[in-house]
């Protein structure tokens, strides 16, 4: 296992603990989508040893993901359509509801703990921290 695929581990634990602190519903949801990218990332990290030059050109990390690990294909089907809106959300275009930020992190924090087991992680036992209250709009 090399370091970088550690390191992708470790601050997607960071995103998720930015996460639960964030008191808006939209940088609670951007802290869960990069948590989750970078649980995937890590794993892509781990099984992924082939010859780059020979890549056929772009490949979303979602779906290399799902090609590589077909356990985790409906997890990356599922990020996938969270990240297409992604810039929706951050440009203000949609809001996010507290309810659906909550849920996002809450499934980040879940497939982070399955992305660990795939790449062959000791379960990691965090205490659950506590959602910070989120203001108004």
């Amino acid at each position: 296992m090399t370091t970088s695929t550690l390191a992708l581990v470790e601050r997607a634990h960071d995103s998720l603990l930015v996460g639960y602190a964030a008191e808006s519903a939209t940088a609670r949801h951007h802290a869960a989508q990069i948590a989750a990218l970078r649980a995937a990332a890590a794993v892509v990290a781990a099984r992924d040893r082939r010859d780059r030059s020979s890549s056929l050109g772009p490949v979303s990390l979602w779906d290399l993901l799902g090609r590589l690990t077909p356990e985790l294909s409906e997890w990356a089907r599922h990020f996938a359509v969270i990240t297409r809106r992604m810039s929706l959300v951050e440009s203000g275009r949609i809001r996010v509801s507290v309810r659906e930020a909550d849920d996002l992190l809450r499934d980040a924090e879940a497939f982070l703990a399955r992305a660990e087991l795939v790449i062959g992680l000791p379960a990691r036992v965090d205490p659950t921290p506590r959602l910070a209250p989120v203001r108004s709009a």
